[in-house]
């Protein structure tokens, strides 16, 4: 018997394919800056110039917060988290209920 509680068909079209979408744009992003993040050698310019100096982006001047080498190390790690995450089987969760149809690796 199909499955067609108009909550249900609701819920899975405005709320699970539109995360499903973002999750998967997410971890493509994610990806593609921690590549950037390697070839540029970053963790050793922030090692270099010490992880408790901020990084001059601006943020002292225009009200962000400001961000230390630390911090950035510390983002690094949750996004490799978050690469072991999604590689573990679970990205194929989300390719079911994805609309736009992008793929990762």
């Amino acid at each position: 018997m199909a499955l067609d509680n108009p909550q249900l068909v609701e819920f899975c079209n405005d709320e699970l394919r539109q995360i499903a979408d973002r999750m998967v744009a997410l971890k493509i992003r994610v990806d593609a800056a921690y590549s950037e993040y390697l070839a540029r050698e970053l963790g050793t310019v922030i090692n270099d110039g010490g992880s408790t100096n901020p990084v001059l982006d601006g943020s002292a001047t225009d009200g962000r917060t400001v961000a230390t080498g630390g911090d950035v190390f510390n983002l690094i790690t949750l996004m490799t988290d978050f690469q072991t995450f999604m590689t573990s089987g679970r990205v194929d969760v989300l390719y079911k209920f994805q609309v736009n149809g992008n793929r990762v690796n």
